[in-house]
């Protein structure tokens, strides 16, 4: 269930899963079958975990760049609707 969201100065969600804790976004380039994205929060930062598909298995062995391995929290902007981003 959708706890908290936040959005990049692009307006990509990155939403908070109140049970396992990860935060979550949809993977808009979509390159190799990845179809989300999940961080982890670590100090003031959403530090990438895992690509992955659409069945929600992660994508072990995929290559993962240096762009959005590491998402400052500063820089991101709160949101009043996380529950509509990710249905």
């Amino acid at each position: 269930m959708p706890e908290r969201c936040l959005h990049d100065g692009f307006d990509r969600p990155y939403v908070l899963d109140s049970q396992s804790g990860a935060w979550w976004t949809r993977d808009t380039k979509g390159d190799g079958g990845s179809v989300f994205k999940r961080y982890h929060l670590e100090g003031n930062a959403l530090v990438h975990v895992a690509d992955v598909d659409e069945a929600g298995n992660d994508m072990t062995g995929k290559h993962k760049g240096p762009v959005g391995k590491t998402v400052p929290v500063a820089g991101l902007h709160g949101c009043s609707f996380p529950g509509s981003h990710l249905s």
